[in-house]
């Protein structure tokens, strides 16, 4: 039986696996892991200004990293990933909640869009197919329906106003006729 490498932190004094140490280069950290979360937690409290700066920095000099680093956490966790996004419209909701309340949304839709009754066609920025929006009160939050991008995007424009969506559907309406009447008379034409 192979016996684990053990070493015992500076700060805690408890002989720990080396697993539980950081490195500096191919040198183990003195202070276990824990302890270090510690340290930089009470450090992070006593230095807001100070911490608030390192946490801009590094974030300003490793764009790249990190973008590697949270795609791979999408690409792991995906409904973990969109779970925690949709819990906004379903406040004190766990991700796992408000994932579930998506997806019966979506089955209780049919999987379509409420206005269109079509599915979703628009393409994200890596080419996949969009999820369908979910539709919310903006007083409350409160989640309502799904629409397809371009529903949503609609709606979302004229802000809810009933006026302008009915004078829209008027629109639509009267130049409907007009189209369909146009299209009869080419055909009666021919």
């Amino acid at each position: 039986m192979e016996q684990t490498k053990k070493k015992t932190c500076r700060s805690c004094k408890l002989e720990q696996p080396i697993a539980s140490f950081g490195k500096i280069g191919k040198y183990l950290r003195s202070y276990c892991k824990s302890c270090t979360q510690q340290w930089i937690r009470k450090w992070e409290r006593e230095n807001p200004e100070k911490a608030k700066r390192s946490h801009k920095n590094y974030r300003t000099n490793n764009k790249l990293k990190r973008r590697e680093t949270n795609q791979k956490w999408y690409v792991k966790n995906p409904d973990m990933a969109r779970g925690s996004r949709l819990r906004k419209y379903w406040p004190g909701s766990t991700w796992k909640q408000a994932l579930t309340n998506y997806n019966q949304l979506f089955l209780l839709q049919g999987g379509v869009c409420l206005f269109c009754k079509q599915e979703e066609s628009a393409k994200d920025r890596y080419g996949g197919l969009k999820c369908l929006a979910v539709d919310h009160d903006h007083s409350t939050g409160k989640a309502r329906s799904l629409l397809c991008h371009n529903c949503n995007m609609a709606f979302g424009s004229i802000k809810e106003n009933v006026d302008a969506i009915q004078n829209m559907l008027e629109y639509a309406k009267k130049h409907q006729t007009t189209k369909d009447s146009e299209t009869k008379d080419s055909k009666t034409e021919e």
